[in-house]
C-alpha cells in the first residue's frame, strides 16, 4: 500500500507542475501581446528587373531566395535568382535543351 500512496502523491505533483507550466505559457503570451515574434523581418518591396517581354512561368521561394522561371520573348527559358533580404538580383541562368 505504501508504494501506491507514493505513486499517487508523485502523480499529483506532476499534474500540478503541468498546470503551472500551462499557466506560465498563457501568462507569457498575454504579456507579449501583439508584438511580432523574434526573428521577424520587415518586408521591403522592390522591383525585379526582367528582360523585355518576358513572362513569369513559375516562382519558388526558399529561405531568403526567390527563383523565377521566365519565358523569354525571343524563345527559351531562364531562371532569375532574387535575394529577398537585400532586394537584388543574384543572377540569371539560361535554360537550354541538351543536344
Amino acid at each position: 500500500m505504501q508504494p501506491l500512496k507514493a505513486f499517487v502523491i508523485l502523480m499529483g505533483v506532476l499534474i500540478l507542475m503541468g498546470f503551472g507550466g500551462i499557466i506560465g505559457v498563457i501568462a507569457e503570451r498575454l504579456v507579449a501581446g501583439g508584438r511580432a515574434p523574434t526573428g521577424a523581418t520587415v518586408f521591403q518591396a522592390g522591383a525585379i528587373a526582367l528582360p523585355k517581354g518576358a513572362k513569369v512561368v513559375e516562382t519558388v521561394a526558399a529561405g531568403d531566395r526567390l527563383v523565377l522561371r521566365i519565358a523569354r520573348l525571343e524563345g527559351g527559358e531562364a531562371l532569375v535568382v532574387y535575394d529577398l533580404a537585400t532586394g537584388r538580383t543574384l543572377g540569371v541562368v539560361a535554360l537550354a535543351e541538351s543536344p
